[in-house]
């Protein structure tokens, strides 16, 4: 588990835990957001465990996750950021102006100011 913590940190993306079936649909964590925003590849542990199978890293595309388990597939935001940041176009938000009403005890300001 140390091994995979260890290639999961060293690899520039955003690593997720689970998918709820073949749709390769993705938790709606903040680390997900997160990585959409910044335009991240997102993949799966499916991806580290044949990566460390082969020794090297494999390509993405296999593992990449198609959306979340709120939007789902459809929309396909986390490949559209990714290729959008790559054509150097802005972010996903970079037109909204956000307003989070509430109290977020878990996450400080500075961590939603990054998304």
């Amino acid at each position: 588990m140390l091994l995979l913590r260890q290639v999961g940190l060293a690899y520039g993306g955003v690593l997720t835990s689970f998918f709820s079936d073949e749709n390769r649909l993705a938790s709606r964590t903040f680390k997900y957001l997160q990585g959409i925003a910044a335009g991240k590849w997102i993949v799966g542990l499916e991806w580290v465990e044949e990566s460390l199978r082969v020794g090297l890293a494999v390509c993405e595309s296999p593992y990449e996750v198609r959306g979340d388990k709120v939007g789902g597939a459809t929309m396909g935001a986390p490949r559209r950021a990714r290729f959008s940041r790559e054509k150097g176009e802005l972010g996903l938000l970079s037109n909204y102006d956000v307003r989070l009403v509430g109290e977020f005890r878990l996450l400080g300001e500075g961590n939603w100011s990054i998304l």
